[in-house]
């Protein structure tokens, strides 16, 4: 990539990922769903895990219940990485 930083062993990260990416499926970072909220065409999910909150957009028709546990996923590119302060992207 153009213009992004270089990465190296043992640098601290911020890892990003866009609410639309991140997906419920069978593998991934378990959590418990604090907040549904169906906007019409797609439902967002709030999702805490470890203490930490997370959002997803889920555009499928899926059913979800406040205190759900769920697993949060996504696509390798679609995870970007930032240095420690968030200022430089890394990949």
């Amino acid at each position: 990539m153009s213009g992004a930083g270089q990465l190296s062993e043992g640098q601290g990260v911020i890892l990003g990922i866009r609410p639309e990416d991140l997906h419920v499926g069978d593998t991934g970072l378990a959590g418990e769903i604090s907040v549904v909220e169906p906007t019409g065409s797609e439902t967002h999910l709030m999702v805490r895990s470890d203490g930490k909150e997370f959002v997803s957009v889920v555009r499928d028709r899926l059913a979800f219940q406040l205190g759900q546990q769920v697993r949060l996923t996504a696509s390798a590119e679609k995870i970007h990485l930032f240095d420690a302060t968030g200022a430089q992207r890394l990949n």
